[in-house]
């Protein structure tokens, strides 16, 4: 099992969607604004959203974050992207 499909797994099984905060939308501007605009997957979303509400801890959401990253970044190679 991938950890995307734990992740889509874990925010079905509590019910927590890819939601975006306004503190989100003003990060975003801030990071637009500094010419380093980051765009968050909606994965990764759902990892952010689980912490926030308490379905995970920050160590497993740093955890699951990078086994996401390894993982997309694996199948980008693989994909030759």
């Amino acid at each position: 099992m991938t950890i995307e499909t734990k992740i889509y797994e874990l925010a079905k099984k509590f019910n927590v969607t890819a939601y975006v905060t306004e503190l989100d939308k003003l990060a975003d501007k801030y990071s637009e604004l500094s010419d380093a605009e980051v765009e968050f997957s909606v994965t990764e979303q759902l990892i952010l959203n689980l912490c926030r509400e308490g379905y995970i801890t920050g160590d497993e959401m740093r955890d699951y974050h990078l086994q996401y990253l390894k993982e997309s970044r694996n199948a980008e190679v693989a994909n030759g992207v």
